[in-house]
């Protein structure tokens, strides 16, 4: 009987670690987004300048941090319970979830934008 290689994925191992490093990757970049929106948010308080006039809020950074720490719990839920169905569509629904925080986000900055700009910005 043939044995396979101790260094051998088994089936579908190999996506679920592209998965994870893609995931992990995403968190550092939200977390930097999460960081920066506040250091930008403090230093305009101190130059005494209105904060919506240069920086953005950082509360939908924030919320967007913790939620994304919440989608690698349910990650971790995922893999640890066997790809139980309830929890693997918990996942798939954060997901779209998080997607729609980085959308609000994405308006955000290009309505800012526009209004530094001096643009009309439509309803």
């Amino acid at each position: 009987m043939a044995q396979s290689p101790p260094c051998s994925l088994a089936a579908g191992t190999g996506a679920a670690l592209v998965h994870f490093v893609f995931a992990t990757g995403v968190g550092a970049l939200i977390l930097a987004l999460a960081v920066t929106r506040w250091l930008s948010w403090r230093a305009c308080a101190r130059s005494g300048g209105a904060r919506r006039d240069g920086a953005l809020s950082p509360l939908w950074a924030t919320l967007t941090l913790f939620w994304v720490i919440l989608q690698g719990a349910f990650g971790a839920l995922t893999v640890t319970m066997k790809l139980f169905p309830a929890i693997v569509t918990l996942h798939l629904a954060g997901a779209l979830v998080l997607l729609a925080l980085l959308a609000v986000q994405v308006v955000q900055v290009v309505h800012g934008n526009l209004a530094i700009q001096g643009r009309v910005i439509p309803a």
